[in-house]
C-alpha cells in the first residue's frame, strides 16, 4: 500500500511539474501574438529594476481577439509605431518587437490603418 501511494503521489508531482513548465514557457499554445500601436499618452514613468516605462495599450490578435496588454520598457517607444507583442499565459507578455505595416497581417491591417498614407 505504501509503494502505491508512493508511486501515485510521484506520477501526480511529475504531471504538476510537467504542466507548470507548458504554461510557463508556452509550449503548445499556438500563436501567441498581438499587435499594437503605440500611444505615448498611456505611458507612465515607473522605477522597477531596469525598466523605466510602463505601457497599457489595446491590442489584437490575428485571430481578432482583443485584449488590454501591459508591458515595461526601458525606454520610451516611438509614438505610432506598430508593435508584435508575444503574449504567455500568466507571464504577459515575454517579447515585442517593432514591425512595418507591410509586413502586418492582412486583419491587422484593417484595425491599424497606415498611419503614413494618412498624412
Amino acid at each position: 500500500m505504501k509503494k502505491a501511494i508512493i508511486i501515485i503521489g510521484t506520477v501526480f508531482v511529475l504531471f504538476a511539474a510537467a504542466l507548470s513548465i507548458v504554461v510557463f514557457v508556452g509550449v503548445g499554445v499556438g500563436d501567441n501574438s498581438f499587435y499594437a500601436r503605440v500611444d505615448n499618452t498611456k505611458v507612465k514613468d515607473v522605477m522597477d529594476n531596469d525598466m523605466r516605462f510602463s505601457y497599457s495599450l489595446p491590442a489584437v490578435s490575428s485571430s481578432g481577439e482583443k485584449k488590454t496588454v501591459e508591458f515595461m520598457t526601458y525606454r520610451r517607444l516611438r509614438e505610432g509605431a506598430l508593435l508584435k507583442l508575444k503574449l504567455l499565459p500568466l507571464r504577459g507578455v515575454t517579447d515585442w518587437e517593432e514591425v512595418q505595416w507591410n509586413d502586418l497581417p492582412d486583419i491587422i491591417k484593417s484595425v491599424f490603418p497606415n498611419a503614413e498614407s494618412r498624412q
